[in-house]
């Protein structure tokens, strides 16, 4: 996982490839699924603002619907997302001449009618962003109508963060994009320095005692990694689902549980825990005493 500001990205984004194929998919995530696209709440005045302008845009069956249903719905959730056509396609998609499902809103757009694209849930997939406590999750939804789309990526050499390169700007900025590239570069580089680096970090985590714990630092320096705590990190993150690696057990320098968001809600500290350390506001009590050092553990 990647950690930037409130945002927690899935390394997926970063290493799995895919660019649309409009022409093997036909616009397939428009009509699959059982409900529409996502909206936030600022859509909805929006939504709301240009419907004159996008109705040359939307189909017959599409202008019915939203007639019937209304420019969005709220969903049992609580969430807004847009109508569909009979359980099938968004009331906002349309078929062109070649039989392809494009986004009215999207043309309506292109041809200069509207200033507003599309909702970002649609620019952003396969990107998907699950609001947490104090946390924006985007993962990758993988979904099998968008095998074309990896296969397409994969022979392109084009990752998500790249193909999704502006929708990223559009949602969270030039600024947070940058930081994304250099945060994806620095690992892209410290893998090729040692691409054996982390499977000596998780052979070194698993020594750490049941009710003890490490840090970042002290892990790399003990491998020779300087300037490695990042490092560490990193395989920390991509481990925490493997059940024989204790990932959890890793906090940085202070004692502090900063790895917690990619465990999930509580997950992290529920561990710890459950080996008899005492915790409070992500903090660990008594840190010097369960901290557990292997430059001296294991001289």
């Amino acid at each position: 996982m990647i950690l930037i500001n409130d945002t927690v990205i899935s390394e997926d984004i970063a290493d799995e490839f895919f660019v649309c194929d409009l022409a093997k998919c036909k616009g397939a995530c428009c009509v699959e699924g059982d409900m529409g696209a996502p909206l936030e709440e600022e859509e909805l005045a929006i939504l709301d603002r240009i419907q004159e302008d996008i109705k040359p845009f939307l189909s017959a069956d599409g202008l019915a619907e939203i007639a019937k249903q209304g420019n969005y719905i709220k969903e049992d959730d609580g969430d807004f997302s847009t109508p569909i056509i009979a359980g099938r396609e968004c009331v906002y998609a349309l078929y062109d001449e070649k039989g392809h499902l494009k986004c009215g809103i999207e043309q309506a757009y292109f041809a200069g009618k509207t200033d507003f694209r599309k909702p970002i849930s649609c620019h952003l997939y396969p990107i998907r962003i699950q609001k947490l406590a104090e946390y924006q999750a985007l993962n990758y939804d993988r979904w099998t109508i968008c095998s074309d789309a990896c296969s397409h990526g994969k022979e392109l050499g084009v990752p998500i963060y790249k193909f999704l390169r502006d929708p990223l700007i559009r949602k969270f900025g030039t600024d947070w994009y940058t930081e994304l590239e250099k945060e994806i570069d620095a690992r892209k580089l410290e893998y090729m320095k040692n691409p054996n680096a982390f499977d000596d970090i998780y052979a070194l985590v698993k020594l750490i005692p049941y009710g003890r714990v490490s840090s970042y630092g002290a892990i790399a320096a003990y491998l020779g990694m300087k300037g490695g705590a990042r490092m560490v990190g990193w395989a920390m993150n991509a481990s925490h689902t493997d059940p024989e690696i204790p990932a959890h057990r890793v906090v940085n320098r202070n004692g502090v549980l900063t790895g917690k968001n990619f465990f999930g809600e509580g997950v992290m500290q529920d561990r710890l825990e459950s080996e008899g350390l005492v915790i409070q506001e992500d903090q660990i009590i008594d840190f010097p005493k369960v901290f557990w050092n292997p430059v001296i553990e294991l001289l």
